[in-house]
């Protein structure tokens, strides 16, 4: 199999078909190509192996103006560029393969669902257990599975003689996207100004310098952590150590990330944004628009500061988030995405900041009902009132209400007060409905007593004291 000319790739047609297609009939096609039809960790591996074959055959802007004419020649150049490659694009055979390295016949063979991530076996958890696979995978499905495996790669999660990460884990993916295929690959791609590490050249044309495939742009977007050998009826896999990548601490980060500040203990720090199984994303939005290029402060991905002005200040910006969550142990969390369509206001000192205010209306609200849940329980004499099913309902179901924060960033005249509170703007409104919806769901009042031990609680929930709600959505200033 050649992934240049045999399918393995699934993606959605703007005609709502399904279909399977290699990396040539891709790139042909990609006018017309929708959407790519894959899991969350398939969607971040993918697009960064087209990116990097997109800027590896046409190259990077300089600067921001010249935008406009990059990828006029996409159709004719990529193919051109895959064609030159296309022996370095083999799954199996004695030679050059993709992304794997010969290793001595000696070594350890390990079941090839050890690396498939979709396959709840070794770490991988039952959450992400949810595609059929048969027991011999399909050599598309097989090509999927080691470039997901490549860039998501738990050093020690199974030999333990492999350390370091793949490059794609521990930090959240933001990407833009844009009405078809060919379009999201363009924005998604960055220019030499906003570019913070050298451009390098992707692993199958420096296969053996390790510089370049650890520190370079388009050396990572590829990557090779492990050396891996499939066999050939594709039933088994070697694993050695292969390249070690520097984190965000040694290296500048990936061009889909957010740089996040931190204070501990008066003391300023800066992390990579990472997304939790039980905190929707929209939560740190406010955070991943900041368009800065300062080392100072907290930055958005890139890719969103490559294309700020491409992008305008008049119309929504539609993005992607998702990641792979690795526990502190050599193990799989869970995977999280969300899409958004943030507007211009987002992206701006007020807009951010009235935001926030909402995010943090939010989150004493959900404090008021964790007290109204233990005041309930307190009043029935209940040993430690459980809130964890109360905080979950709430926050699900703001989960699904979130655009509605973004309809008041959009267009601030809908708050009628000063602040987040008692008010019939729709952000406002939301939060009290999911707050009151989760206490009744979770606070019931049928006999007598559960009836006054209900009532008792709403006290709490909904506090007349002034002070209480000024202190939800106290103003909060963001650097510019």
């Amino acid at each position: 199999m050649n992934l240049v000319t045999d399918p393995f790739i699934p993606v959605r047609f703007s005609d709502g078909r399904f279909q399977c297609l290699s990396l040539l009939q891709l790139f042909e096609n990609a006018e017309i190509i929708s959407d790519l039809s894959v899991n969350t960790q398939e969607r971040i591996a993918i697009l960064r192996l087209l990116v990097g074959i997109t800027q590896a055959a046409i190259g990077l802007p300089r600067h921001e103006e010249e935008w406009d004419d990059f990828g006029n020649n996409l159709e004719e150049e990529i193919p051109r560029y895959l064609q030159e490659w296309e022996a370095q694009f083999e799954l199996f055979g004695d030679d050059q393969r993709f992304l794997q390295s010969k290793l001595p016949a000696s070594e350890k063979a390990y079941p090839i669902s050890q690396i498939d991530y979709t396959s709840a076996a070794g770490n991988s958890p039952t959450t992400l257990d949810h595609r059929h696979r048969e027991p011999s995978p399909e050599e598309g499905n097989l090509a999927l599975t080691l470039l997901v495996y490549q860039n998501f790669f738990i050093g020690g999660s199974m030999a333990s003689k492999v350390k370091g990460n793949g490059p794609a884990l521990k930090t959240l993916h933001t990407f833009i996207r844009g009405k078809t295929l060919r379009e999201t690959l363009l924005l998604n791609c960055i220019d030499q100004d906003t570019l913070r590490v050298p451009v390098g050249r992707p692993v199958w044309e420096k296969s053996l310098d390790a510089a370049n495939a650890t520190q370079t742009y388009l050396g990572r977007l590829i990557p090779v952590p492990c050396k891996i050998w499939l066999g050939e009826n594709g039933a088994n896999v070697q694993i050695d150590q292969g390249f070690i990548y520097p984190e965000f601490e040694e290296i500048a980060p990936e061009t889909s990330s957010t740089i996040i500040v931190l204070t501990f203990n008066k003391k300023e720090e800066k992390r990579l944004m990472r997304a939790q199984p039980n905190k929707g994303i929209w939560r740190d939005l406010h955070s991943l628009t900041v368009l800065s290029k300062s080392e100072n402060e907290g930055r958005s991905p890139q890719i969103l500061t490559s294309h700020k002005f491409q992008l305008g200040g008049t119309r929504r910006v539609p993005i992607w988030c998702g990641e792979m969550i690795k526990a502190k142990d050599a193990k799989i969390l869970d995977s999280v995405e969300s899409s958004f369509e943030l507007p211009p206001q987002l992206f701006e000192n007020a807009g951010r900041g009235l935001y926030q205010q909402g995010v943090n209306h939010a989150d004493f609200r959900a404090k008021l009902l964790a007290d109204a849940v233990k005041a309930y329980g307190k009043f029935l004499y209940v040993d430690k009132p459980d809130t964890s099913a109360a905080q979950r309902h709430f926050w699900h179901r703001l989960d699904v209400e979130s655009a509605k924060l973004l309809q008041v960033v959009e267009s601030p005249s809908l708050l009628d007060k000063e602040r987040f509170g008692p008010s019939s703007d729709p952000w406002s409104r939301a939060v009290h409905f999911a707050a009151v919806e989760a206490y009744q769901a979770s606070c019931p009042a049928i006999s007598s007593r559960q009836i006054q031990a209900h009532a008792t609680g709403l006290t709490k929930l909904n506090p007349r004291k002034k002070k209480a709600a000024k202190k939800a959505t106290t103003q909060t200033t963001l650097p510019l």
